[in-house]
């Protein structure tokens, strides 16, 4: 096994204006923009083996546009990165482009195709980037963020988001419900932190595991749209962050007291 080698890129896969949002179960469609949507890639090698990861900000993505990205990743890098070495996870943004995975709305799939390129560019640019690099690797815990959005209700029932009426189910509080029991489980609120910098210490990527699904882009802890190239692969659990108590959500607004980054 050789010394490890590293590479990151970014490629942006923000929509058009007018095309229609996914995540809710209403009509939506872009009116501007206020993040830039990205495909974050971490290329890591150390010479027998190379692998890619890539970060993309979508709800999710069909079968389809996952194998095109992927045979597009192997063309363009002669092999180097076949289909099996690359792994591809979604923020699961509900501010993004409806992909067709489960559609609601009506998809574009000239901007799909498109992304599904632009998706395959961050990675072989990654991997042409690679160079001699170092990783770190740390632990801790987001106490007070996620709670388990399934609960068992007092007839018996497991419902998910019953609300703070009775059984409204996609209400974002749970909080104060009479007939809620107790939640289905227990939460996990470890924070995996993999980082990635060269040999001459300047950062590359940041991947980070949170057991916690973040339906606005900049609610997502370590979302930092300065730095597009610090990329994060998340793990979607049945889990929410919690409410946002005292006022009714407000978008960005409750999106930034979520995921403000630290100042520097």
């Amino acid at each position: 096994m050789g010394r490890l080698l590293a590479g990151s890129a970014t490629a942006n896969i923000t929509p058009p204006l007018g095309i229609y949002i996914s995540g809710y179960y209403h009509a939506r469609q872009a009116s501007a923009v206020h993040d830039e949507l990205w495909a974050r890639a971490l290329c890591l090698s150390d010479g027998p083996s190379t692998v890619a990861l890539v970060s993309v900000d979508l709800i999710g993505m069909p079968a389809w546009m996952i194998q095109a990205a992927k045979e597009r990743i192997a063309a363009r890098t002669g092999g180097a990165l076949q289909p099996e070495q690359v792994l591809i996870g979604c923020t699961h943004t509900h501010t993004a482009p409806e992909t067709g995975s489960e559609p609601m709305f009506p998809v574009h799939a000239a901007y799909l195709q498109v992304a599904a390129e632009k998706i395959a560019d961050a990675a072989v640019m990654a991997c042409r980037a690679l160079a001699p690099a170092e990783v770190a690797y740390g632990t801790g815990r987001l106490d007070g963020v996620s709670f388990n959005r399934r609960f068992w209700m007092k007839d018996g029932t497991l419902v998910t988001n019953p609300g703070t009426g009775k059984y409204t189910r996609f209400a974002e509080s749970c909080i104060g419900n009479p007939d809620i029991v107790r939640p289905a489980g227990p939460i996990d609120p470890e924070v995996d932190v993999l980082s990635v910098r060269s040999s001459h210490g300047t950062p590359l990527a940041v991947q980070e595991s949170t057991l916690c699904i973040y339906g606005r882009l900049r609610r997502a802890p370590g979302h930092d749209r300065r730095r597009p190239d610090l990329s994060r692969l998340p793990i979607l659990p049945d889990r929410s962050p919690q409410p946002r108590l005292g006022s009714r959500p407000g978008g960005a607004v409750s999106s930034r007291r979520h995921g403000r980054p630290e100042p520097h």
